[in-house]
């Protein structure tokens, strides 16, 4: 739209401009995962959870292919659900997630 209105003019630093904003956001978009004291969710607006804030987590198997699959993780926090896809095994998701959470937060394990 702002192309159309000649906001940003495409012949000059318009378009470089664009590209590079396009990129960073793309880049920003793919960082999410666990960490000492939160989860860090990725998105064009970053967000972390705290371990504690946690209500229930549910990972699901999915195979991706005869030998690869991954796993999606959904985590229940004060009303909100979010979704983090991990390329690890069940086993790396879950002694992770057992280091930090407490005995309070309930996993829940399902399979596609």
């Amino acid at each position: 739209m702002s192309i159309s209105w000649n906001f940003i003019d495409i012949t000059q630093a318009g378009a470089p401009v664009l590209l590079a904003v396009f990129l960073v956001m793309s880049i920003m978009d793919g960082v999410s995962g666990l960490g000492e004291k939160r989860i860090v969710i990725s998105g064009y607006v970053r967000r972390t959870i705290k371990y504690s804030d946690l209500d229930q987590i549910t990972l699901i198997n999915a195979p991706l292919t005869s030998n690869k699959s991954y796993v999606v993780m959904e985590l229940q926090s004060k009303g909100h659900v979010y979704y983090i896809r991990f390329a690890k095994g069940m086993e790396d998701v879950i002694a992770t997630l057992k280091k930090h959470l407490g005995n309070d937060v309930g996993i829940k394990i399902e399979s596609l």
